[in-house]
């Protein structure tokens, strides 16, 4: 019986991914380790070159974002609290290069909150670092809808965001999928521990818009209203490698936990049909 549950663990073990395993490379940004006011010029966070440059400033202001409960999302911040948000009434974005670039399947995540149904706020992948020519992909919160524009077909995803409430953005990239395709795939407050493929968000049509992950954009601005209509965000997180999506989410993919219970149920079984 000892050797038997000796075995089990064993295989447990091995089944599920150590934590020590790291990606090829992270990035992440949360803001918590920069001076309040301008991010212009800043420099702080983690696999990122030099420091933020862009066409305006986006600015570093109090508390931190937390992601909805029922995503299970795992990342933690420490340090001063603090996130992004922008003052513009017209496009605005800090950009900066990574200290290496991100290949093969890249995960990525951030906490966005629209503040209201003018709101621009997201990402950009592969932008032109020090000016507002985004050549890469946007990823925006414009009010409630999600829409993906740039150098990928220019897509709206409508009633995906609440105003006034943060919301888990979790993407993936797969760089050459088929050929020199790549492909794009968004989920927004997903329960990371039973992740779907069936409810990714997916661009009308993949295309070739990149070779590598090289550098990250940030935008938050208002298409008209008041001001503090800007978007917030906060805890950008990017990552190649066998743990990108833990990097990204701070738990394991969802497949290795199906791995295990069906590791588990096979030894369980086992046990059964030798004490039979």
């Amino acid at each position: 019986m000892r050797t038997q549950i000796a075995l089990a663990l064993g295989l447990c073990a091995c089944l599920v991914p150590s934590t020590n395993v790291a990606s090829a490379a992270l990035v992440r940004a949360d803001f918590n380790d920069l001076s309040a006011g301008s991010l212009l010029d800043q420099g702080g966070g983690t696999g990122l070159a030099g420091t933020w440059a862009g066409s305006a400033t986006l600015e570093v202001v109090a508390n931190d974002l937390t992601a909805p409960a029922a995503t299970h999302f795992a990342l933690t911040q420490s340090g001063t609290a603090q996130m992004l948000r922008g003052s513009y009434d017209a496009p605005r974005v800090n950009n900066r290069n990574l200290s290496t670039p991100l290949n093969g399947t890249v995960w990525f995540s951030f906490l966005a909150q629209p503040t209201s149904s003018v709101t621009r706020v997201g990402i950009d992948v592969n932008p032109s670092v020090g000016s507002y020519s985004p050549s890469g992909a946007r990823l925006l919160a414009i009010g409630t809808a999600l829409r993906v524009l740039g150098s990928v077909p220019d897509t709206w995803f409508s009633n995906q965001f609440t105003v006034g409430q943060t919301s888990l953005v979790l993407g993936r990239i797969e760089i050459d999928k088929v050929g020199s395709t790549d492909r794009l795939s968004l989920w927004v407050d997903p329960d990371l521990t039973n992740l779907s493929e069936d409810d990714a968000l997916h661009p009308s049509s993949d295309t070739n818009w990149l070779s590598s992950v090289s550098a990250l954009g940030i935008e938050s601005y208002r298409s008209g209203g008041a001001s503090g209509d800007e978007g917030i965000i906060d805890l950008i997180s990017l990552a190649d490698g066998p743990s990108a999506f833990q990097h990204v989410t701070g738990i394991p993919e969802p497949s290795t936990f199906v791995i295990w219970a069906l590791g588990v149920l096979g030894l369980i079984g086992w046990r059964r049909r030798r004490t039979k």
